[in-house]
């Protein structure tokens, strides 16, 4: 999660959503489980076809990323499954935030 000069509103909205996301999970727990799942650029038919990406935008993307790639949808549907199961059961808000005691 970070910041974007280019789409400012996007990046705000990911921010509110991690919000809500952290103030329904205490809220709700222990009955229910509250996640947010925002892999960011997925490469989709429409990424696929913006002016951008022939333009080397996809190579500035996959520069930013960790693993020196950009993800389909196939790869991302585990993720997505295993927040819905009863394995993910002691899962609920955002994991990577700080919490009270910890900040």
């Amino acid at each position: 999660m970070r910041g974007s000069a280019r789409a400012p509103q996007y990046a705000a909205a990911k921010y509110g959503i991690l919000g809500i996301t952290r103030s329904y999970a205490q809220a709700f727990a222990p009955t229910v489980r509250v996640n947010t799942f925002a892999p960011g650029c997925t490469e989709t038919e429409t990424l696929l076809g913006r002016a951008g990406r022939k333009s080397g935008r996809r190579e500035d993307m996959i520069a930013e990323t960790s693993l020196g790639r950009v993800p389909g949808p196939a790869e991302l549907a585990g993720t997505a499954l295993f927040l819905a199961i009863d394995d993910a059961a002691h899962t609920t808000g955002p994991t990577s935030a700080p919490t009270a005691a910890s900040a």
